[in-house]
């Protein structure tokens, strides 16, 4: 059993970040240790935290967002950043992303800001990530940064929403 909660104390935040931290090189492998901290801290600052615990109340996963993109220096609120997407090997091709996916669009549509657009960026040219990107957002762009090529996918609350309600277990 898998339970999923946006953090709320340091205990939270002490685990989601060591357990990014130890698994940096598998899930950024192009970013370095500062690199990393610093998105942590930008989640921390401007965003939140989501962690998947399994029965024994460890850490299986991290998303990590911010409200609001850093050109506009986080103003826009009505857009979420996915920076962070971290899930243990053997929990991924699971359904532990679409959890968290779910529990963050459960999240936002309850925030008093008012999203309607969310951005992922993911590690580019990626066959499995465009793959599943593209059930639930739109390719945006391709660019070379300073953590390698990266995709940029966007959707809407309305499409995230949507393609959450077709993968929710039906009830007898």
């Amino acid at each position: 059993m898998v339970t999923v909660v946006t953090c709320q104390n340091d205990a939270e935040y002490e685990k989601c970040i060591d357990f990014v931290l130890r698994h940096r090189r598998d899930c950024y492998p192009a970013c370095r240790f500062g690199t990393v901290l610093a998105f942590l801290n930008g989640q921390l600052k401007f965003g939140e935290l989501v962690v998947g615990f399994n029965e024994r109340n460890e850490v299986i996963a991290v998303v990590g967002y911010v409200y609001g993109t850093p050109e506009r220096e986080f103003a826009d609120k009505s857009r979420v950043r996915i920076e962070t997407i971290c899930i243990a090997e053997e929990h991924r091709k699971t359904r532990l992303f679409y959890n968290l996916l779910r529990h963050v669009i459960d999240h936002l549509s309850r925030a008093e800001v008012g999203v309607k657009e969310i951005e992922f960026y993911v590690p580019g040219n990626n066959p499995y990530f465009r793959k599943l990107f593209s059930k639930f957002s739109t390719l945006a762009s391709t660019s070379k940064t300073n953590f390698g090529v990266e995709d940029l996918f966007v959707a809407t609350m309305e499409d995230l929403t949507s393609y959450c309600e077709r993968l929710r277990p039906q009830r007898a």
